[in-house]
């Protein structure tokens, strides 16, 4: 099967997912197909791709691999979670000192526990596991990961529908559900070893081959579950330290590689000294200013720089950076690029509303020849709503009015709607 045949099942998939039959389930699988080969799909082509033309006799062996320090709360979770998909389970783990190695001895017998020295490097722990390994097919699989249980059994059915792929090297990507609802795509965890993939970096380590910048990427829809990035979990195991230090290395061995000075910033920012985020702006303008566009950490260290502005409440920047969005045509995300404009006009609202409010204040306790109210109640009210709306609540109660000097359009109806609301949810 070539990667056009490929693409074309794929493009054909809502007509392909109806049929009961080997393909039809299979193509159903299939989330997205990135690469960079130039396709048209011409609509005479019909051809028939049958369960006998595409169904290997073998099935595809595949080894998973599991790295582990310290992983006694989840480690059980996460081998349950795949043994309908792996024929070999090879964890390398970098120095226990919990009960991790006694559950996996004791519960998990086929399992391979290989033993390795921590040497501040993911890649030379990934790189090594994959050396152990007695399939061809690899699965990496984080110890605080698991399959979810809908998603079980499906990754040998896809693999032994892509095996048969003639294109240059690919991997498959599985999506990762974090703890928060995030997920992730791309997250390249499957991949055959006669492609010669390796990784790289000693921290937010990633595949490459030697011979090829662009690797095909193929989505599919089985879900993993992520719950290491969990507060409790980040500050017992000091992930966020962990990953600074190793980062700092990286930027000392590749000095101009614009990821590890993005990670290096994004690290920054997740500590709470100003001191930090100023350093962090810096290095995230420095990006922007020597980067190309097109590369990814341009327009990962573009949307973090904004996130910075929106922090700081910097609208001037912020403007900025959106006009420049549009008018250079950044690629960013559309999503993206709706959330700051959005953010940007809620906040430029915002401070309009402050600026009036904190104008005309001082003008209440005047006369007035006011056809409305003699002692400004009306103008008490305004104000009250504008403290509900720019989260100054202290003021909102100050001119919230009582039930004898209601208005039109009045603050206390707000406060009825938020405890009708509040009743509502918490029920």
């Amino acid at each position: 099967m070539t990667i056009d045949e490929l693409l074309y099942l794929f493009n054909n998939k809502k007509e392909l997912t109806l049929k009961d039959n080997f393909i039809g389930k299979i193509i159903k699988e299939l989330a997205y197909i990135n690469c960079n080969i130039n396709y048209e799909f011409i609509d005479e082509i019909n051809r028939e791709f049958s369960h006998q033309q595409y169904y290997k006799n073998t099935e595809p062996k595949i080894s998973a691999c599991i790295l582990t320090l310290n992983e006694s709360r989840t480690i059980d979770r996460c081998i349950n979670s795949i043994k309908e998909d792996v024929d070999e389970i090879i964890v390398v783990d970098s120095g226990s000192t919990d009960n991790t190695l006694k559950i996996i001895n004791e519960r998990f017998t086929n399992a391979i526990v290989i033993k390795e020295q921590w040497n501040d490097d993911f890649s030379l722990l990934r790189n090594k596991a994959v050396e152990y390994t007695t399939n061809d097919w690899i699965f990496f699989i984080d110890a605080d990961e698991y399959i979810d249980d809908q998603s079980k059994g499906k990754i040998k059915k896809i693999v032994n529908f892509l095996q048969p792929l003639d294109c240059q090297p690919y991997y498959i990507s599985p999506y990762i559900k974090d703890h928060n609802g995030d997920q992730y795509t791309n997250t390249k965890r499957i991949f055959n070893k006669k492609f010669k993939l390796y990784y790289r970096g000693r921290v937010h380590e990633e595949l490459f081959h030697d011979n090829y910048e662009f690797i095909t990427d193929i989505g599919i829809n089985v879900i993993m579950h992520h719950d290491g990035y969990k507060k409790e979990v980040m500050k017992n195991k000091d992930k966020i330290l962990r990953n600074l230090q190793l980062i700092e290395l990286m930027l000392k061995e590749e000095p101009l590689n614009i990821k590890w000075k993005f990670y290096f910033a994004k690290n920054l920012l997740n500590q709470s000294s100003e001191s930090s985020k100023i350093k962090a702006e810096k290095i995230l303008t420095t990006i922007i200013d020597s980067s190309r566009v097109e590369d990814p950490y341009f327009l990962k260290s573009f949307i973090l720089l904004c996130q910075v502005y929106i922090s700081k409440s910097d609208l001037s920047k912020l403007k900025e950076s959106i006009h420049y969005i549009k008018s250079n045509k950044v690629p960013v995300p559309q999503f993206d690029l709706a959330y700051l404009e959005m953010v940007f006009t809620l906040m430029a609202f915002q401070s309009k509303l402050s600026y009036m409010s904190t104008a005309i204040e001082p003008m209440i306790a005047e006369i007035n020849n006011s056809y409305i109210s003699s002692n400004n109640n009306h103008i008490k009210n305004v104000i009250s709503i504008i403290g509900f709306f720019t989260g100054d609540f202290d003021k909102y109660f100050k001119y919230l009015p009582d039930t004898d000097n209601l208005y039109e359009f009045n603050s206390r109806i707000l406060l009825d709607k938020l405890n009708d609301s509040l009743r509502k949810n918490h029920k």
